[in-house]
């Protein structure tokens, strides 16, 4: 195995420039999901400079998040989105700097569409003019909009555009999620074309549990895993249990810190047809 020296590298970006975390403490927890409700993390840095403690959350409001293992050579970004809230305390003789992040947060709170749509408009045109809308949120992958038939009458948008999103995903059986500042949407049962190995080898941490929809299971932490796409996992364990191999991660928690204890990923893993699809990345 070539899992070991972990690194974390966190960015901060603003209107007046940026400033890269590498060799401080930090600690990190991150959860995302393909639910539509905004992915968060949580970062705390140890004994940041005060002029830059105190620039986090007001010049830089922007974060990016890397993790991996430098000799696997799989440092990724496994977090991107805005700084929600900063605060500061002391850990002994330390100064602890907490900051909570949220990705797509700004086109939740400020996306607004107000628009008539005339009769045999599509709705992956709609969801293009929805997309216009979400401020600091580009187009990511989109499968399953191209075939859906052209709407027969006029339809009027007005409202959060995470609503009318909704109201899409529901009609024609999507689901939509903002994955580090982008829009991503699939079919209710599908998924986008990546697959990512977990087993002993690669770093499988104890058996994956057998869940109402499909698995959970914790690996050492691996950036490639990313929600929408698909997971294999090895294990008799699953076998036993009359389970197939592929999953489609439908939610997942990075957490861990750079110098001590865990470092881990764990996954949901989603029974769905299109698991029969994918190319497998990062195994061993």
């Amino acid at each position: 195995m070539t899992q070991y020296l972990r690194r974390v590298i966190a960015t901060f970006k603003g209107d007046s420039g940026s400033y890269r975390v590498t060799d401080l403490k930090i600690s990190f927890e991150v959860s995302k999901t393909i639910t539509g409700t905004p992915n968060a993390a949580e970062i705390s840095i140890w004994n940041m400079a005060g002029g830059n403690r105190s620039r986090i959350g007001k010049e830089f409001d922007r974060v990016t998040l890397q993790a991996g293992y430098e000799k696997a050579g799989n440092i990724g970004i496994i977090f991107d989105g805005h700084v929600r809230e900063v605060t500061h305390s002391r850990d002994d003789t330390d100064i602890v700097t907490k900051i909570e992040c949220g990705d797509g947060d700004k086109a939740k709170r400020k996306g607004v569409i107000a628009k008539t749509f005339p009769a045999k408009t599509k709705p992956k045109d709609m969801v293009k003019e929805i997309l216009k809308n979400m401020p600091d949120v580009a187009q990511g992958e989109w499968k399953g909009l191209d075939d859906l038939p052209e709407y027969k009458r006029p339809v009027t948008m007005c409202g959060p555009c995470w609503r009318e999103l909704d109201k899409i995903g529901r009609s024609h059986k999507l689901f939509w999620s903002v994955q580090d500042g982008a829009l991503e949407i699939i079919p209710k049962d599908g998924n986008l074309q990546d697959e990512v190995l977990i087993s002993k080898a690669t770093g499988m941490v104890g058996v994956p549990s057998v869940t109402d929809a499909g698995i959970k299971v914790t690996t050492l932490l691996n950036p490639q895993l990313r929600c929408n796409r698909l997971v294999k996992v090895e294990s008799q364990i699953l076998e036993l249990n009359g389970k197939g191999q592929r999953y489609r991660i439908s939610g997942l928690s990075f957490s861990g810190d750079n110098r001590d204890g865990d470092f881990h990923a764990v996954v949901q893993g989603e029974t769905v047809k299109g698991a029969s699809e994918g190319t497998k990345k990062g195994g061993k």
